[in-house]
């Protein structure tokens, strides 16, 4: 069981450590108001932005909707019935944290958003694809409570993380 964002912290740490990969820097986001966030930066020039969530976000049946809200519920439960593979929940970051990996990509990093369930179901997809989901299907709350947008991505269509099929030589011969 994975408790909390230090625990997915070292939970994908250990991952990336059976592929040959060496953790860097870790940064938690919480010192930042961004609870359950936190980056670590790799010796191969990536950046995982991992997220610690005990279950995906499911949104509620159309009837308790208010008016205002209902073009957003339809687009997340399109998202959802289209892409979700199965699964009935979302997941996902505030904007500004995307915007950051994707500025980062730009400097050159490979960025990757991870989401680590307290079950240890550890599931990820690179950052631009995940910005791009979010921006084609328009799956992001523009008024949510901390006045950050949020944006969702369907829990389905995120890849589940595998044992490497080829990974980074081993350090140690």
């Amino acid at each position: 069981m994975v408790m909390n964002i230090n625990e997915a912290i070292q939970t994908l740490t250990q991952k990336l450590i059976d592929r040959g990969t060496t953790v860097i820097s870790v940064e938690d986001l919480s010192k930042n108001g961004k609870y359950g966030n936190a980056r670590l930066t790799t010796d191969s020039h990536e950046i995982y932005h991992v997220k610690y969530t005990k279950s995906g976000y499911k949104p509620k049946d159309s009837d308790r909707v208010s008016s205002g809200a209902k073009e957003l519920d339809a687009k997340l439960k399109f998202a959802i019935k289209s892409f979700g593979n199965g699964e009935d929940t979302l997941n996902g970051i505030d904007e500004d944290l995307i915007l950051y990996l994707l500025s980062m990509m730009n400097n050159g990093f490979v960025c990757f958003f991870v989401t680590v369930l307290s079950d240890g179901t550890t599931l990820w997809c690179r950052a631009d694809s995940f910005y791009e989901f979010v921006m084609r299907y328009d799956t992001f709350f523009k008024f949510p409570k901390t006045n950050v947008p949020v944006c969702e991505v369907p829990m389905g269509w995120l890849k589940p993380w595998g044992e490497p099929i080829v990974g980074y030589p081993s350090k140690e011969i």
